[in-house]
């Protein structure tokens, strides 16, 4: 119960400025992209040292900063942009790494630079592209992802009790994961009746991003049983940290933007 306290009033004082983000969009939406990019950042880098010394200076920071700012200035194809940009410039940097410090730390920091770069900011940087084509394109996967992690925590917490992935990740159950479905399929067929579109069509899409939603999950809790921790982080009392309750969102954005047809843009 002060668990669950704990989860109420984070989501009591997040989700509010979350939506006034995504309402006013613009520099606020790219400030807190970049934020969320930054602090997930940082607690994967703590993951990642921990398994084999790899880190995050400046270089990767900067890097990662490019992909979201070229998506905030550049749309899709900013993104690509700054997604090469990034590449090239973390590249640069790992053969001077090689040049000055040997190629076993180039490696490390090389291959943790890029993990980072290609897996966290420009996931995240997706919420830009979607919110551009209009606030129910950016609303409509962060409820379906939150609605579904809330369903997955209520039915496996109360009717939990055949698990989904083993010692992996113990407190995940396959009732859990079927209250995500339910949970994201009725949101879905609610955004649909409130946006205009086509309740079939985004009643399944919902159920997939809630299915790949669940598999970043997942994914983040095999990091952190591999560096035998409990979260990512401790800045979202309740939650953990900012990769722990967005890291569901993070990869069902591209998804999102999949079905919305932007990937053709």
């Amino acid at each position: 119960m002060k668990d669950l306290g704990w989860r109420l009033l984070t989501i009591a004082v997040g989700l509010p400025l979350m939506l006034a983000a995504i309402y006013q969009g613009g520099i606020w939406l790219l400030l807190l992209t970049l934020l969320l990019a930054l602090l997930a950042g940082m607690e994967f880098s703590r993951l990642a040292q921990s398994l084999y010394g790899g880190s995050w200076p400046l270089p990767a920071m900067l890097a990662g900063a490019a992909v979201i700012v070229g998506t905030y200035y550049g749309g899709f194809a900013g993104w690509q942009l700054g997604l090469m940009g990034g590449l090239f410039w973390l590249i640069l940097w790992g053969v001077v790494r090689a040049v000055w410090g040997g190629p076993q730390k180039a490696v490390a920091a090389l291959t943790g630079s890029l993990v980072y770069l290609l897996l966290i900011p420009s996931l995240y940087a997706f919420m830009i592209l979607l919110r551009q084509e209009g606030i129910p394109y950016l609303l409509w996967p962060v409820a379906v992802v939150w609605l579904a992690d809330a369903g997955a925590y209520v039915f496996g917490h109360y009717v939990g009790r055949h698990p989904l992935v083993g010692a992996l990740s113990p407190g995940k159950t396959w009732e859990g994961f079927l209250g995500a479905l339910l949970t994201a399929g009725l949101a879905g067929w609610g955004f649909a009746y409130l946006a205009s579109w086509q309740v079939p069509l985004t009643v399944v899409e919902s159920i997939l991003l809630a299915v790949v939603g669940t598999l970043g999950d997942v994914l983040e809790s095999a990091f952190k049983r591999a560096a035998a921790v409990k979260d990512s982080g401790r800045i979202l009392p309740g939650h953990g940290g900012i990769w722990d309750r967005f890291d569901s969102l993070a990869v069902a954005l591209p998804l999102a933007a999949l079905f919305l047809g932007l990937w053709a843009q």
